[in-house]
């Protein structure tokens, strides 16, 4: 089997966080991007700043980036397989001398979005004294407690 691999952007806001959502609670929070090293230095898990729930670091992503993903995989991998195949099916088919004819055609879902997520500057900034180089963007009409990204901890935080 034939592997495809492409890269995909998900846009920063003004001060380069992006969107995640908790797989747990649903509610949407920025975390500050960071270029991936290589290095062993990241969280296994990170946790939820509203519930305070962990989770694995792919797991985080947005109803509206999970839609992205699913419409550029469909048009970059499954659109051009299934045409290859539909191609494939109809140069046999017509030179099939056997008891039985197969026919394939493939109908592709419309595309509901043309590029990649915005990303609004919508949120208020949280910096933790536990993990300086970890902050985070809540709702701003956040009032409670807030849960580091890092380590679950509320004590230390500030809201910006």
């Amino acid at each position: 089997m034939e592997e495809r691999a492409f890269a995909l952007s998900v846009p920063l806001d003004g001060d380069g966080f992006f969107r995640r959502a908790c797989p747990t609670c649903g509610r949407e929070f920025n975390w500050l991007h960071c270029e991936d090293d290589g290095s062993d230095d990241r969280p296994a898990e990170y946790f939820c700043p509203y519930c305070g729930v962990a989770a694995e670091p792919d797991e985080w992503q947005t109803e509206e980036q999970m839609r992205y993903i699913e419409e550029e995989t469909i048009a970059r991998v499954v659109g051009p397989a299934a045409e290859e195949l539909e191609s494939s099916f109809r140069s046999r088919g017509r030179s099939s001398s056997g008891l039985f004819g197969i026919s394939l055609s493939v109908e592709m879902p419309e595309r509901r979005q043309a590029g990649p997520v915005s990303e609004p500057n919508d949120m208020r900034r949280v910096d933790f004294s536990c993990h300086p180089a970890e902050p985070a963007k809540v709702d701003e009409a956040r009032t409670g407690p807030v849960h580091c990204l890092c380590c679950g901890e509320i004590a230390g935080a500030t809201l910006g």
